[in-house]
């Protein structure tokens, strides 16, 4: 092991000028951190062994939530003054990650949460394989609480099983959403057809007349089929921008998703190719359609 970091952590009320906030509390131990966060300080310095009262915030604690340039000022954590020593280079982590996280000292962080005797996590910078280092750690920890693998009463986590946990969540989502595109595909597609069937009934007297004027089936057949996949076309536009504000909404929450123009590529042809397949059978209904039929229709 090259550092550990015995953490305190909690959520709590920071207060800087005018406005309040919930964020996240980390009291880490000054020696292992910034490399226990697998952070960077972008300005101003690292917490000291003897800092009580200083802290290191989180880039987007200080761009999005306070809206300000918080280097050197002081802040209020649950009524407690701290001063603002460093700010984090932005990581691009979600949720937890240390962006949105102030750190302090552990010392002043038991203080604030009133918590002396407990911990809330050990962080262990690894100098060799993390996974050996890991199953020592959960060895000797068995031994310490005196369990067996079957009752321990710990989670060891490393890289690799946070890789594994996103993974699985990933592919159970991956199939949770496959499932509702499926059934949305079915709808739309059945929604085409419909508006496709509408669409010949009301206008069954021009077909008649067009057909009287000498045009095929085909070409009957084809300008329905061109109606489809306009109908199609449009149904992808309102696909796609509905597709970049849930793009925002969700990158304002700490997950990016970049929309490249292959994706749109592909999500215009695919709604074209579904009004194509939605508007076969009402096309062939308006195509097979007698011109006397057609023009007797009220």
């Amino acid at each position: 092991m090259a550092k550990l970091d015995a953490r305190v952590q909690g959520n709590a009320r920071v207060s800087y000028k005018n406005k309040n906030s919930s964020v996240s509390i980390v009291g880490t131990e000054p020696a292992a951190f910034p490399e226990s966060s697998a952070a960077i300080i972008a300005q101003g310095r690292k917490l000291g062994s003897g800092d009580v009262s200083s802290a290191v915030i989180g880039s987007l604690v200080a761009t999005d939530t306070f809206n300000d340039s918080m280097m050197n000022k002081q802040i209020k954590i649950n009524g407690v003054p701290f001063r603002v020593v460093g700010i984090l280079n932005q990581s691009g982590a979600s949720f937890a990650g240390p962006d949105r996280t102030i750190f302090i000292s552990q010392r002043a962080a038991k203080s604030l949460f009133n918590q002396t005797q407990r911990v809330s996590s050990i962080v262990v910078v690894a100098s060799g394989n993390p996974d050996t280092v890991a199953e020592a750690l959960a060895a000797r920890l068995r031994q310490l609480h005196r369990v067996t693998v079957a009752n321990q009463d710990f989670q060891v986590v490393t890289a690799t099983t946070i890789q594994s946990t996103i993974s699985s969540v990933t592919g159970t989502l991956g199939l949770f959403l496959g499932g509702i595109a499926s059934i949305t595909l079915i709808v739309g597609g059945i929604g085409v057809a419909n508006a496709m069937f509408t669409s010949v009934l009301e206008q069954t007297r021009y077909i008649g007349l067009l057909k009287s004027l000498g045009a095929r089936n085909g070409t009957v057949l084809k300008l329905f089929l061109y109606e489809a996949c306009m109908v199609g076309m449009v149904g992808g536009v309102l696909g796609i921008a509905l597709s970049f504000i849930a793009s925002a909404a969700l990158g304002s929450f700490g997950l990016p998703c970049a929309i490249t123009p292959d994706l749109i590529l592909l999500g215009m042809g695919f709604s074209v190719i579904v009004g194509a397949v939605s508007g076969v059978v009402p096309a062939r209904n308006a195509a097979s359609v007698t011109p006397v039929e057609a023009l007797r229709y009220e």
